[in-house]
């Protein structure tokens, strides 16, 4: 009687989180909580969707500057879409006001392309940076580039705001030129190249490369994107079309081949490199479970240019996963009603051997491949799996020093929109990290 609405629905939601911590029951965001109201009974859903935000995703420009053809978006880049200061700082605002006692917190420039609004990345990280440190707290800043626009100032200014880049980029210049050109048709990849070896000192750059049939071997990949610089590599199968018989097979045996080469090197003294293992492995050595293939909608959420937010980055400006704006705040309710949905529709998860290190079919392939088994029995999660079981392998091939020189490194390369599935319902309150699911960008 003494509180308005808001704030009893707000105080329902934690309820309802906690409903169902260590429950049969309370493993997917489709458990519900019943609690009577006067005027009526409120049903809410109980799970991992109602736990504090860690991390959010600024599309700060809806236009990009080449024509990939496996762009995840499907659709033409809207040059005129970009964010405003206000927008940003009040995402910002949004981020702290709702991640509930979280020491660190992530910012995340996204796009389209985000450096074509290289202005307004400066002026987010300082007013972030300030009001994270009026509350006493940490926060990181990434982005993911297509690496076209790294020049100069705007690369100095990037290392000065210590925004932590990751690179798209799918290899040497035949594969990647032959998917990420500019609209002219022309290639992108000496660009890159031309950037990366005139960054400010210190500054080296992750890379992630989109895998597809006509992909160079992976071990070549990997090879060569550290050969011209990058720091440690993330590989993600393209999304968007079904994975054949032959890709699949191709992708296991290369997988294999590639950890093989990780273990040596890390047996040799140098840091681990591929980033589909790093990140499995340091969910191993923390000793988490996780229970949902991201933070998307619990620990991590996407905000338009507009304010708008969403489930994450891949469902920006999709009305149908909007979940509030920066005005009103986060919709908790209705991130349950679609987290809840995600996870019944990926109900055959719940028996595979894989769940707690892989958490689930990524919520963006649920929705727009319903055609296709999400969950085991798929191509795609007989690759997920199998670079699992490769990474528990590796894990326990490696000696004391190796872990601890593994644990340093993936605490700084693992992206923010997975390591934001951290407390997203895993058992000991832990912080796992998870899979790249962010194919096609």
């Amino acid at each position: 009687m003494n509180h308005g609405p808001g704030d009893v629905s707000e105080a329902l939601s934690e309820v309802s989180a906690l409903a169902g911590v260590g429950s049969d029951t309370g493993r997917g965001a489709g458990a519900r909580a019943r609690f009577t109201m006067p005027g009526g009974d409120l049903h809410c859903a109980a799970g991992p969707s109602l736990s504090g935000l860690a991390a959010i995703a600024l599309n700060v420009s809806g236009g990009c500057n080449l024509s990939c053809d496996y762009c995840y978006l499907g659709r033409e880049p809207q040059p005129s879409l970009l964010m405003s200061d206000e927008t940003a700082h009040r995402a910002v605002d949004l981020l702290l006001a709702e991640s509930f006692g979280e020491r660190s917190v992530s910012v995340v420039f996204f796009g389209g392309e985000p450096l074509l609004n290289p202005g307004l990345i400066a002026r987010t990280a300082d007013y972030a940076r300030m009001r994270a440190g009026d509350e006493g707290r940490d926060i990181s800043f990434h982005t993911t580039t297509n690496g076209t626009l790294l020049t100069g100032e705007v690369a100095e200014m990037l290392h000065a705001a210590e925004v932590r880049v990751l690179v798209s980029i799918d290899g040497a210049a035949p594969e990647h030129d032959a998917h990420r050109s500019f609209p002219d048709g022309s290639g992108s990849y000496q660009k890159i190249v031309e950037n990366l070896g005139r960054l400010p000192e210190g500054m080296r750059p992750g890379a992630r490369a989109t895998v597809t049939e006509d992909s160079a071997p992976l071990l070549s990949i990997v090879a060569h994107l550290k050969g011209v610089g990058f720091g440690v590599v993330h590989l993600s199968p393209v999304s968007g079309s079904p994975m054949t018989g032959e890709f699949t097979d191709r992708l296991v045996r290369e997988y294999e081949e590639l950890a093989c080469a990780e273990l040596t090197a890390i047996r040799s003294g140098e840091a681990p490199s591929a980033g589909c293992f790093i990140e499995p492995m340091l969910t191993l050595e923390l000793g988490r479970q996780r229970l949902a293939p991201c933070g998307a909608g619990a620990r991590y959420v996407s905000v338009d240019h507009d304010g708008r937010l969403f489930l994450c980055h891949r469902f920006a400006g999709d009305s149908r996963h909007c979940v509030g704006d920066v005005a009103t705040g986060l919709d908790r309710f209705a991130v349950g009603r679609l987290l809840g949905g995600f996870t019944e529709r990926s109900a055959g998860c719940s028996d595979c051997w894989a769940l707690g290190l892989c958490g689930g079919a990524c919520f963006h392939d649920v929705e727009n491949d319903p055609g296709r088994p999400a969950g085991p029995g798929s191509r795609r999660c007989r690759v997920t799996r199998r670079i699992l079981e490769l990474s528990m392998w590796l894990y326990a091939s490696l000696p004391a020093a190796g872990r601890a020189r593994l644990t340093e490194v993936a605490r700084l390369a693992a992206r923010p929109e997975i390591a934001a599935a951290r407390g997203s319902g895993e058992t000991h309150g832990g912080s796992p990290v998870g899979i790249n699911r962010e194919e096609g960008r």
